[in-house]
């Protein structure tokens, strides 16, 4: 008789084990929910190519600011629009600064960019990022600009480069990233 009693309480047994692991695993991931929802000064939670990190933090515009930026209106008369992309993930913790003609103008995180409006003529542009040597870039004339600024990581070094894009190929990319307050917007 105990054995057929066994094989009756078989089922609910298993029942109360599977029950007992899903709650020990639950309890197990809330500490690790809980560090990942964690943030830390100067660092926001990302998701970038479907992973999930740790990114330096950059002052992000609205989401109207943004919409209207990547139309890639035009400047008003007398000045021009300069966009520096930085659409990749390389790189996550480090911020990139941008300074046009010696003022910093703008700090890009990783999968983000970047319009300045500034007067027509010519203008040098830097970005400095830690660690990385600085690159510049000259721009004349009266036409948007678009620099894309990227930063390639190999096993023991951290490379960067700066392009000029045309208007097709920044749009697409611009598509995709957060525009990132001017250093005039910050409080």
């Amino acid at each position: 008789m105990s054995t057929q009693s066994n094989f009756v309480k078989l089922p609910t047994m298993i029942r109360a084990k599977r029950q007992l692991v899903t709650y020990l695993g639950a309890l197990a991931a809330i500490p690790i929910l809980a560090g990942c929802v964690h943030t830390h000064p100067g660092v926001a939670h990302c998701a970038i190519l479907q992973q999930s990190s740790h990114c330096v933090e950059v002052p992000i515009e609205e989401d109207a600011v943004a919409a209207q930026a990547k139309t890639l209106p035009p400047a008003e008369a007398g000045k021009v629009a300069i966009y520096v992309l930085r659409p990749f993930a390389q790189q996550r913790s480090n911020a990139s600064q941008i300074f046009i003609d010696g003022r910093l103008v703008a700090s890009l995180g990783p999968m983000t960019f970047a319009r300045i409006v500034v007067e027509q003529g010519a203008h040098r542009v830097r970005i400095e990022t830690e660690g990385v040597p600085n690159r510049e870039h000259q721009i004349t004339g009266s036409a948007t600009t678009y620099l894309q600024y990227q930063l390639t990581e190999t096993l023991t070094t951290v490379q960067s480069e700066m392009t000029e894009l045309a208007e097709a190929q920044a749009k697409a990319r611009i598509a995709r990233l957060d525009l990132v307050k001017s250093a005039d917007m910050l409080p």
